[in-house]
Parts: C-alpha cells; sequence; structure tokens
C-alpha cells in the first residue's frame, strides 16, 4: 500500500498538479483519502522526502519543493519526468550522459570481459536476433546486453548509474522501437560492439559504442520530428 502512495503522490507532484509551494494536506486527510494506516501515510512522505518531491516540516505540514530539488538520479523521479512535458529535453539530456558514460564503459569491458561473460553475451545476442520482430520483448532484452556490458566493466558505480539510466530510456524503447527498422538496427550495433569485445578491442568497442548511440539518437530526433509535424497539422487552424 505505501509504494501505491507513493506512486500516486509523485505522479501528481512530477506532472505539475500539485504544484510546488503548496502544502500537503494532512495525515489524517490522507489516511481517509487511501485507506491506509498512519504508519504507511508516515512512511509513504518519507519516501516523498527522500526522493526530493517534498520537505516535511514538524508542526507546519508538508510542503511541496520545485524541480530544481528533486533526486533526478531516482529512478521513480527520472521515469516520471521522462513520462512528461519535459520528456524530449530529458531523453536528450540523458543521450549526452550515455555518450559520456557507455562509451567509456564498452572501452573497459572490452579489457575486463570474462569469457564466461561473453558467452552470456553471445546467447542474449542469440535470443535477441530471435525476438527482434517482437518489440516488447526486444526492448527488454535491448537493455538487459547493455547492463551486461556494464557489469563486464567491472565497476559497481558505473553499474549502478546505467542500472539507473535504463528505467526511463526502457520507456522511450518502447516507443522507438516502433519505428520502422529500428529493431534490426540495434541488433546490428549490438553485434559489432559484441565482436570488438570479444577480440579485447577496447577503441574498437568504444567506437562501435559511439556509432550504436549515435543511431538511436538520430533515430529518435527522426520520430519526433515527424511526431511534431502530425501534431501541428491537426492543431492548425483551418484556412
Amino acid at each position: 500500500m505505501r509504494d501505491a502512495v507513493v506512486q500516486q503522490l509523485a505522479e501528481s507532484i512530477v506532472r505539475g498538479v500539485t504544484p510546488a509551494g503548496t502544502t500537503l494536506p494532512t495525515e489524517n486527510d490522507f489516511i481517509r483519502q487511501f485507506g491506509v494506516s498512519r504508519t504507511v501515510v508516515r512512511e509513504a512522505l518519507k519516501a516523498l522526502e527522500i526522493m526530493g518531491l517534498v520537505h516535511i516540516q514538524q508542526g507546519r505540514g508538508t510542503l511541496v519543493l520545485g524541480r530544481e530539488e528533486w533526486d533526478m538520479l531516482d529512478p521513480a523521479v527520472l521515469s516520471l519526468e521522462m513520462d512528461g512535458r519535459e520528456s524530449k529535453r530529458l531523453f536528450n539530456d540523458l543521450m549526452e550522459v550515455r555518450l559520456a558514460l557507455e562509451c567509456q564503459v564498452a572501452e573497459q569491458a572490452a579489457l575486463r570481459v570474462s569469457d564466461e561473460q561473453l558467452a552470456r553475451m553471445s546467447d542474449l545476442l542469440n535470443l535477441t536476433r530471435e525476438r527482434r520482430h517482437l518489440p516488447d520483448e526486444y526492448v527488454e532484452l535491448d537493455v538487459m546486453f547493455h547492463e551486461m556490458i556494464g557489469q563486464a566493466a567491472d565497476n559497481r558505480i558505473i553499474a549502478a548509474v546505467m542500472h539507473v539510466l535504463h528505467a526511463p530510456l526502457r520507456q522511450h524503447r518502447r516507443v522507438s522501437t516502433r519505428f520502422p527498422g529500428s529493431t534490426e538496427m540495434a541488433q546490428r550495433s549490438h553485434e559489432q560492439i559484441f565482436d570488438r569485445l570479444r577480440h579485447r578491442d577496447p577503441a574498437g568497442a568504444r567506437q562501435a559504442m559511439r556509432a550504436h548511440l549515435d543511431n538511436v539518437w538520430q533515430q529518435w530526433r527522426a520520430m519526433t520530428a515527424e511526431l511534431d509535424s502530425v501534431e501541428r497539422a491537426l492543431t492548425a487552424e483551418p484556412t
């Protein structure tokens, strides 16, 4: 129950329904609204405070904070933001981070990957090759491949950061995989990255990852430009 309360309140804040500066209802109000115990309400508010969405003021209520205070590395906050009005900008921000991070990760992975990890990647690529015509399944396997590379780099901080980034990116991949040829392009890129990892070629792995992420970004730009064009046509006033 606590998670459901957190999700509903977080969505209301992140999507602007409950704006910054608002004082949230009292614990008793939430108890009646959600039909939960006082303990659940307090745990939910504490979770929101950890996420940077609110500040609990003892004796003065719970204040909703502005976006500049939010913990953008919290997977729940980031996922909600990626699903809202800031989604285009945030996707571009995330792609810049991925270009800076994942190219380095691929280079390190090529130096540190074990034979066992390579075998698991090979099995996964065989599976993605079979599932490339099933976009929803492919997305999960796509994310798993990138997480495997992060694990092969053998850096726990990098692996944790990549895990945070992949949660919201999974949402956008579910959209972008509908773009014609998307999964086939991703499959080719993943196999090229794997080939460089298999040959323990750090420079080649970095280059292959860069090419892959550039393709993803270009594809996203093309898709959003097309959607924007359709939206403008639908909202244009008749002449």
